[in-house]
């Protein structure tokens, strides 16, 4: 069987939420280990660090979604795309 179309893109959906899952139950361990800081403060950082995308992510889809639908939203992918890469190089 092969997957095209309108079955692609639910499919993956379901293996990048899947492989996610994996780096929030492990990041924390990693920010422990290469932190220089007490304890307190690792977990605050690793509370950010972990809270601050899906806190942009609510704030930000209404825009996006008004945006998207006044054009074209295949030309509101890319700049969305561009600006989250470059999130996530910072």
């Amino acid at each position: 069987m092969r997957l095209t179309g309108p079955h692609l893109l639910p499919v993956a959906m379901c293996f990048g939420s899947f492989a996610w899952s994996f780096v929030f139950v492990s990041q924390p361990f990693h920010i422990q280990r290469i932190s220089t800081t007490d304890p307190a403060a690792t977990l605050r950082w690793t509370g950010w660090i972990l809270g601050i995308t899906s806190l942009v992510t609510v704030v930000t889809a209404p825009v996006w979604g008004r945006y998207a639908t006044r054009g074209n939203p295949k030309a509101c992918c890319v700049p969305l795309v561009t600006m989250r890469h470059a999130g996530a190089r910072a």
